[in-house]
């Protein structure tokens, strides 16, 4: 599109501040939705899943009685079930039913292993 003639300035650039906009978005919105995610090669379950930005994701069994962070690392999911309280009233905030408020979640980094800082 930005090559294109007969598009104007104005529009390529309305269409560059919305791309803009749209990833300011995805670095601080705080979201949940279903889906399936895999534990092990053999044990694929549907949960919860909440999101937080690009920082955190994390997933809460159906029954709401088992809890899990994505590990970037090691890219699977480990149990968090200490954290369950702070992840339920995240839940809530996301799907309206609480005001927003300071959580505490788990989150997990990927390091970069030559300068040990996160990517």
């Amino acid at each position: 599109m930005m090559s294109q003639a007969d598009i104007s300035d104005a529009e390529k650039y309305r269409r560059i501040l919305e791309t803009y906009q749209i990833e300011m978005d995805y670095g601080h919105k705080l979201g949940r939705y279903q889906g399936d995610i895999q534990l092990s090669a053999e044990h694929r379950i549907e949960a919860d899943l909440l999101y937080l930005g690009r920082i955190a994701l994390l997933a809460r069994s159906l029954d709401k009685q088992q809890y899990w962070s994505w590990n970037v690392a090691n890219k699977q999911w480990q149990s968090v079930n200490d954290d369950a309280e702070q992840i339920d009233i995240a839940f809530s905030i996301a799907a309206k039913q609480s005001t927003p408020d300071l959580i505490n979640l788990p989150i997990s980094l990927k390091y970069n292993a030559l300068t040990k800082k996160p990517k």
